[in-house]
């Protein structure tokens, strides 16, 4: 989540950089573009761990809080691939992330 996070926030500066130089011609809207692929790839990544994970995991008996937090987990990790959103809704849904679901706390 942490490299998820990080391209959180290079996006929020490729979005930043691409107002500041809007109207000038089409070339700052391509680092916004790759910020975003590289934000989408990574949140694909931890989704795809994440996901199976809980599917090693959904036999062994692990208690109803981590079992049940997969179908929240997924909408959050949805949400950051979603490309209808801003950078800072980005920020507070990874921040959330981070923050809520056990599988990212320390053990």
């Amino acid at each position: 989540m942490i490299e998820v996070e990080r391209a959180v926030a290079a996006l929020a500066a490729a979005h930043e950089k691409g107002a500041a130089a809007a109207g000038a011609d089409g070339a700052a809207a391509e680092p916004a573009a790759a910020a975003r692929g590289a934000l989408v790839w990574r949140a694909h990544a931890v989704f795809t761990k994440a996901a199976a994970l809980f599917r090693r995991h959904a036999g062994l008996g692990l208690t109803r809080t981590a079992a049940s937090e997969w179908p929240s987990l997924r909408r959050d990790l949805v949400e950051l691939a979603a490309p209808g959103t801003g950078p800072a809704l980005k920020a507070a849904v990874c921040a959330r992330v981070m923050r809520a679901y056990s599988l990212f706390q320390p053990a």
